[in-house]
């Protein structure tokens, strides 16, 4: 079956904004970057920008996601960026950038979790971290059941 106008549209856009997350166009395809890839495609479902932190593809001035594979964490780093004028020039001072901060943090985490996606509390300052992706199955007597699709291995947790 041929994709639709509208899934062209998407998976182009999807694949701009994966070009911004390091190892997002890997062609090796670890599971690091599998599970970042499924990340950065829940959020730009969502409409979210993903944020060029390394400068790869875009400029680095613009705010969005940051999405950071961390091997040592076993999982995706997910934060929120400011543009440069609220980050590093604090045009409306240093106490809105960090309120705003946390309240975008905090906005990321409960998308994050929405969108079926395991994050949990990371860090000092109100970080996301995914180190798996729930999805919904259905067992061969057809009761749906949750299952943790992690970095290396499938977990079914509880029946719902």
């Amino acid at each position: 079956m041929c994709p639709s106008p509208a899934d062209r549209a998407f998976q182009a856009q999807l694949g701009e904004q994966l070009a911004r997350v390091p190892g997002g166009g890997a062609a090796g395809r670890s599971p690091l970057a599998v599970l970042a890839g499924e990340v950065a495609t829940a959020l730009v479902e969502a409409s979210f920008t993903l944020h060029d932190c390394d400068g790869l593809v875009a400029d680095k001035a613009l705010g969005g996601v940051c999405l950071t594979p961390s091997p040592a964490s076993g999982g995706v780093i997910v934060s929120w960026t400011q543009h440069e004028r609220m980050a590093v020039a604090q045009v409306r001072g240093e106490q809105v950038h960090t309120e705003l901060q946390a309240v975008m943090n905090d906005a990321l985490f409960q998308a994050l979790q929405t969108m079926g996606l395991a994050a949990q509390p990371f860090g000092e300052h109100d970080l996301a971290l995914v180190a798996a992706v729930v999805v919904a199955d259905v067992d061969v007597v057809g009761r749906q059941s949750a299952a943790v699709v992690s970095r290396t291995h499938l977990s079914v947790g509880v029946e719902l």
